[in-house]
């Protein structure tokens, strides 16, 4: 297995009519992958973490900076030559072979580095392949690849599937298939882009699974690019944030989770996303809205006090609003919608005055807040109900509302 380094890496591709002559879709990465890590790339779409993949297989050519694979680097290196194994979002599995030989294929693409006898004993191996069974004959080679073969396949589950054609398999079976297939090779890196995005939800829980549990068993350095975040939370030792070209955030999931570094992570990590307030400073520790006010633990003064009298954009997640009794801190609301889910309840409601706030993604649509009930209810708010909800001071995260960098008690 390999480390992977990615140092100071951009890319850019000609534009065909613009005032700008290129455009830039990755801008200056630096990315270091540990030996045997899953490495989760996670952004919307468009933010370069497809190409940035392509680029660590060879796929594409970097306009500059450096990747090493190993102790080797490989910027000027065909994919042949990177020992890599890619995984696409489309299964690319070749349809006129069976199962066996579709796991098989990498494996047997070496022959021409062959000497002449082994080379033609591939051959004859072949073409004794259209006779019966008892007159097919087998090298060593081959025997060596049925053993990789069969072995991979008691990995993944597919042994009664080998004699199959993919026409013949379900949407998860050909998934494992293609796994299967970059796994026989036994690259040093995995790279997987969004190999999950065909599957419907349980397959794509259950695969997801099987993903994590394979690599922890073979210990493989593992790249894998997704744009949904509860794919990203739930698989990656570590998850490298992305937008617009630029890695935002490069940490443990709950660490992303818990002190992001932007907004824009703060919004893009959780489902549902990040609620959002435009509030202002009043010190030492208050921070007003027009619908209530609100004091910090006083571990904010010294951050708030540089900030005195100045808007900022406070944040907090769903789970951290709970319900309360009407007060000056807390919040009038009204319920908008209600997703009864049976363990946990979430609730859309909107300020009674209308005003300054905004789940993440939607500040030109309806000003709402997004918020999460546990446990199971006897009787669920229903729209147009009333509430009054409190915020839990120790879970608020603040941003500038210029640059959207985190505001961080030292």
């Amino acid at each position: 297995m390999a480390e992977v380094v990615i140092d100071n890496v951009y890319k850019t591709f000609p534009r065909q009519s613009s005032e700008a002559k290129s455009a830039t879709v990755l801008k200056r990465i630096h990315l270091e992958v540990e030996d045997g890590e899953f490495m989760v790339l996670v952004g919307p779409s468009g933010c370069g973490k497809s190409t940035l993949l392509r680029l660590i297989a060879g796929l594409e050519s970097i306009t500059g900076g450096t990747i090493t694979i190993g102790e080797q680097r490989v910027n000027a290196l065909p994919p042949k030559q990177r020992d890599v194994a890619m995984v696409f979002q489309s299964y690319a599995l070749y349809p006129h072979l069976s199962v066996y030989d579709n796991l098989a294929f990498g494996l047997r693409r070496t022959a021409g580095d062959l000497p002449t006898i082994a080379r033609w004993q591939q051959a004859l191996f072949g073409v004794s392949r259209l006779l019966p069974p008892g007159f097919h004959y087998w090298p060593e080679r081959e025997q060596a690849i049925a053993k990789r073969v069969k072995a991979i396949a008691e990995i993944l589950q597919i042994t009664p599937l080998l004699k199959r054609l993919p026409r013949q398999l379900s949407g998860g079976q050909k998934q494992r298939v293609a796994l299967g297939r970059a796994m026989a090779r036994n690259p040093q890196v995995f790279l997987m882009d969004e190999p999950l995005s065909n599957l419907d939800a349980k397959l794509r829980t259950e695969t997801r699974a099987q993903i994590v549990t394979l690599q922890r068993r073979l210990g493989t350095t593992t790249i894998y690019v997704t744009h949904d975040q509860v794919e990203a939370m739930t698989m990656g030792d570590r998850i490298a944030v992305m937008n617009q070209g630029v890695i935002q955030q490069i940490a443990a999931p709950l660490e992303l989770y818990r002190s992001p570094v932007n907004r824009f992570v703060a919004a893009f990590i959780g489902s549902p996303p990040m609620n959002f307030l435009t509030v202002q400073v009043q010190a030492p520790l208050t921070l007003t809205h027009p619908a209530f006010r609100v004091t910090l633990p006083s571990h904010w003064e010294p951050i708030l006090t540089a900030y005195g009298n100045q808007p900022l954009t406070l944040g907090i997640r769903p789970e951290h609003l709970r319900l309360t009794v009407p007060a000056p801190k807390h919040l009038a609301v009204t319920v908008v919608r209600a997703e009864a889910l049976g363990s946990e309840t979430y609730l859309t409601v909107a300020l009674a005055d209308g005003m300054g706030v905004g789940a993440a993604g939607d500040a030109s649509e309806e000003k709402t807040l997004r918020m999460r009930l546990d446990g199971v209810e006897e009787s669920v708010p229903r729209p147009g109900d009333q509430l009054t909800i409190g915020i839990r001071v120790e879970h608020v995260h603040l941003f500038d509302p210029e640059t959207g960098a985190a505001i961080n008690v030292a």
